[in-house]
This record gives structure tokens, C-alpha cells and sequence, in this order.
């Protein structure tokens, strides 16, 4: 019901307007008195309202003038509120096109997230543990901590592998990664297909731990933790990265270290 009356208004107003002028034409004592001197004893006739009409609007031009702009400054400001109204409509449809685009494209666009297969730091503890070395050498036999990890493309779509930046820090709080560290740029794959996959990569620290290092780990007095950036191309063109930063842990009542997803500024945060 209001949707119609709101499409009708113009008409409704136009109406209302021409009855206003009409009113004040027909009740005016100038119009009147030529309406009378023209009758002659006769009835009205159209053209005798013509003339008189016409009579009245010279008469009266200043404040017809007066009238008609004051009318356009009213036409000209419910003009101006319907194209405002307009444009806020077009714009909310816009914004709703390009948020249905973008859901589209988040829909179907490749995502990557890192898979960690397995790791060695459980049996690096057990071997240091049971060697009785001394807090400041290396791990018996020389032996690193191994972490075997891949990246997984959850998406449905291809994408393009770019740069692979990899690096670990053990500490007792989270650690900001440094500002350039690993770069790994060469991958077996070059695009990843829907539920695709890289080949595994092993992952050890540069600097090996000492065993003062292995044994914090194993009594959770200080951490591994493990971090990095996969650079990639969806199949839309677009640049995305998947951070990704870990924590070792060993459970209470377990002698099992665990790698578990540490949350943490905005390093593990994925476009």
C-alpha cells in the first residue's frame, strides 16, 4: 500500500498544487470582478476565463514570479532527497555485489595451511636425557631436531607457489620472528591442484640446540617454537600468504613433546 502511494505522489502533489493555485486565482477579488464585468447577463464561457486569467497573471506578475521560484526551490530540495535516497541505494547495491564477488571468490579460490606430519624433538629429549652429556655440548651424536612438515591446499581451485619463508627459535616466551630469515624459493611443485599437496619438507634449526636447550624443552621450561610464511597466487590472480607459528609441549603426565598452533600477534594470521 505505501509502495503505491509512495509511486503516486508526484500525481498527488501536482493535484494538490494546481487545486492551492486555482484556489487562490478563484477567490483573488481582481479575477472576480473581471469575471463579472465580462458576464454581460450570460453564463461563463471558457473564453471569458481565459482573458480574465491572463488579466490576473500580468497583474499580478511579480508575485506569480515570487511564487514559481519559491515552488522550484521546493521541487529542486524533494528532488535533491530523492537522489540522495537514490544513491545511498545504489551504493548499498553496490557494496552488496562486491561482498557477494568477494564471498564468490573466497569460495572458490585456493587456501593454504601447513601440515606437520611428524617431528623428532620427543626422541631428541628421550636421547638426551638418557646420555647424561653436559648442559653446554650438542646432542649426542650429533643429532638435530627434524621437524617433517607439507602444505595442504584446502581451496578449490589451483594455485601457484611462490616463496617459502621457514625459521625456529627456542625461548621460554613466544619470539618475534626475525625481520629476513630462511627463504626456501625452489619447491618440487610449482601449481597445486584442489586438495593437493607439496612433497614433504624437513625442516632443522641451522644452529643446533645444545643439550641445556633439549632438556628445557622436555620439562616445558622453555619452547621451540616453530614459524614461517607460504607465499602463493590463487587462480584469480591474487597474492595470499599463509603464516603459520607453532609451540613444542610436553603434556602433563606425558614424556611425548607435541607441536600445537600457538596463537600470537599476527603471525599465524592467513589471507
Amino acid at each position: 500500500m505505501l509502495r503505491h502511494i509512495k509511486r503516486a505522489s508526484p500525481l498527488i502533489f501536482g493535484a494538490v498544487a494546481f487545486l492551492i493555485i486555482w484556489w487562490i486565482v478563484d477567490s483573488s477579488q481582481a479575477f472576480q470582478n473581471c469575471i463579472n464585468e465580462a458576464e454581460n447577463g450570460t453564463a461563463r464561457e471558457f473564453w471569458v476565463y481565459r482573458r480574465c486569467l491572463g488579466a490576473y497573471v500580468i497583474d499580478k506578475n511579480a508575485a506569480i514570479t515570487a511564487l514559481g521560484t519559491l515552488a522550484v526551490a521546493i521541487f529542486t530540495a524533494i528532488l535533491g532527497g530523492f537522489t540522495i535516497s537514490l544513491s545511498k541505494s545504489t551504493r548499498i547495491a553496490a557494496e552488496a555485489a562486491q561482498k557477494a564477488a568477494d564471498a564468490a571468490f573466497a569460495a572458490e579460490r585456493a587456501r593454504f595451511f601447513v601440515v606437520v606430519d611428524k617431528h623428532n624433538l620427543t626422541e631428541i629429549v628421550k636421547l638426551v636425557e638418557s646420555s647424561g652429556a653436559s648442559e653446554n655440548s650438542g646432542i649426542p651424536g650429533g643429532d638435530n631436531v627434524c621437524i617433517t612438515y607439507r602444505f595442504k591446499n584446502y581451496g578449490k581451485t589451483l594455485e601457484v607457489v611462490r616463496e617459502l619463508i621457514v625459521d625456529s627459535m627456542i625461548d621460554t616466551e613466544p619470539v618475534d620472528p626475525p625481520a629476513l630469515f630462511l627463504s626456501t624459493k625452489d619447491f618440487p611443485e610449482y601449481m597445486i591442484g584442489a586438495s593437493g599437496s607439496t612433497k614433504v619438507v624437513n625442516y632443522s634449526p641451522v644452529k643446533r640446540p645444545l643439550v641445556s636447550h633439549v632438556r628445557s624443552i622436555g620439562r616445558n621450561s622453555a619452547h621451540l617454537w616453530f614459524f614461517g610464511r607460504l607465499y602463493y597466487d590463487d587462480v584469480f590472480g591474487n597474492h595470499q600468504v599463509h603464516r603459520f607459528y607453532f609451540r613444542s609441549k610436553c603434556p602433563l603426565g606425558s614424556d611425548s613433546i607435541v607441536l600445537q598452533p600457538f596463537e600470537y600477534k599476527d603471525y599465524n594470521q592467513s589471507t
